[in-house]
């Protein structure tokens, strides 16, 4: 951490290229306060099962750790135990220090999300997703396979400082309180979603306001136009790092015609997100599947945009919500040199900053209209006494005509 350095090694997939993948292994890395010191990739036509890449590849890594004096070596895929094992066995037959720790994305981005989590569910969140990540990795972290010893805590310490064990026994008992923590953040979960569930019930019932959910890839400016689309609010922690917030926020907006709306961000998503992950969030990602309409907020800024834009469509569709009208803005344009706005798939796709609040009225119209599309008419006889329905109605949908009778 902080001045430790780490060398980063990628396998080609997907649509990304491997310098794709490579670089946002190395701002993950950056965003976990670990300095990239070199990078390397393999192509492979399929994984090796014990490296993962091949033997002659970790000699190669060996030798760049030593050269670089680093102290993790990062891989941009999930690894296996006998993996993590494998690889720390090798490098240390090759030269490397015994403390040489060996990380793969997953424990980076549940140590970066770990971090920023401030809410108790997401505390709950997190720390369920850790206990089942580290459940079968147990004999790794409390003996030598990931780098971490267990007796004497200076084989990659870090792990085994608080995963100390004296044997077999002791790995069982380990397993024992895993379990048994697993099963208390379930139920702490599982109360927590019930509670979320009646605010939210309470909440469609007492304002009936029609809720639209802003999605996108992390650092995309999702909490900055939240800001910016809810003036009169206090305003929401932004940043511009990964996964700056976590939590989900909602603020009442007015729109252009006089209606409402509840807009409410989302956290950020990422490519190849962690399944633990998105299954620890998905009580907190139901307001998404609960959204009348989503706003697909795009980095203009980034080279990778187009990319990005997939892996979150892809995590909208895994949310079931496909079907959900989308509408898509490409943030930041403040920072690109000419104005850019990808309409092949999406024609009212709009431009916007959140800095100078270039397009921002244009997006709220553009809400605006999207909600009274999915308007269902109604013909209503009220009594002229119930001056609040008339305000409910003005309020919750747009007023075609009046007529007094």
């Amino acid at each position: 951490r902080g001045a430790d350095a780490a060398a980063a090694l990628a396998t080609p997939a997907g649509a990304w290229t491997v310098h794709d993948s490579l670089a946002e292994l190395g701002r993950l890395c950056e965003t976990a306060r670990v300095r990239v010191a070199d990078s390397t990739y393999q192509r492979l036509e399929l994984a090796n099962g014990q490296y993962l890449v091949g033997k002659g590849k970790i000699e190669d890594v060996a030798a760049r750790v030593i050269a670089t004096n680093s102290d993790a070596v990062v891989f941009d895929d999930e690894l296996t135990l006998a993996q993590q094992r494998s690889i720390l066995a090798e490098l240390e037959a090759h030269g490397c220090r015994g403390d040489v720790q060996v990380l793969d994305r997953t424990q980076l981005v549940l140590q970066i999300f770990s971090e920023r989590a401030q809410t108790r569910e997401a505390r709950a969140q997190i720390a369920l997703a850790r206990a089942e990540y580290m459940l079968p990795r147990l004999t790794t972290f409390l003996t030598t396979g990931a780098g971490m010893e267990s007796r004497s805590g200076g084989k990659g310490a870090g792990g085994g400082a608080y995963l100390r064990g004296a044997g077999e026994s002791q790995l069982e008992m380990d397993k024992r309180l895993f379990n048994k923590r697993i099963s208390r953040l379930k139920a702490e979960l599982a109360d927590l979603e019930d509670k979320r569930g009646i605010n939210r019930n309470r909440r469609r019932n007492d304002d009936r306001l029609p809720l639209v959910c802003l999605v996108g890839y992390t650092n995309a400016g999702k909490t900055s136009l939240l800001n910016a689309l809810s003036e009169a609010a206090e305003p929401l922690y932004a940043d511009d790092r990964l996964f700056a917030t976590l939590d989900p926020a909602t603020r009442r907006v007015q729109l252009p015609s006089g209606r409402a709306c509840r807009l409410t961000d989302t956290v950020g998503f990422i490519q190849r997100l962690p399944t633990k992950l998105v299954a620890s969030f998905r009580a907190t990602l139901e307001e998404v599947a609960d959204a009348c309409l989503l706003v697909h907020v795009v980095d203009a800024s980034s080279p990778l945009a187009c990319n990005q834009m997939a892996a979150v469509r892809g995590i909208v569709d895994e949310l079931g919500c496909a079907e959900t009208p989308q509408l898509t803005v490409y943030n930041k344009q403040d920072v690109v040199d000419e104005v850019w706005v990808d309409a092949s798939e999406d024609p009212g796709a709009l431009a916007l900053s959140c800095v100078t609040r270039e397009g921002v009225d244009a997006l709220m119209r553009g809400i605006d209209d999207t909600l009274a599309s999915l308007d269902e008419p109604v013909r209503c006889l009220l009594p002229f006494e119930r001056g609040d329905l008339v305000a409910e109605i003005h309020a919750t949908g747009a007023v075609a005509a009046v007529d007094h009778v």
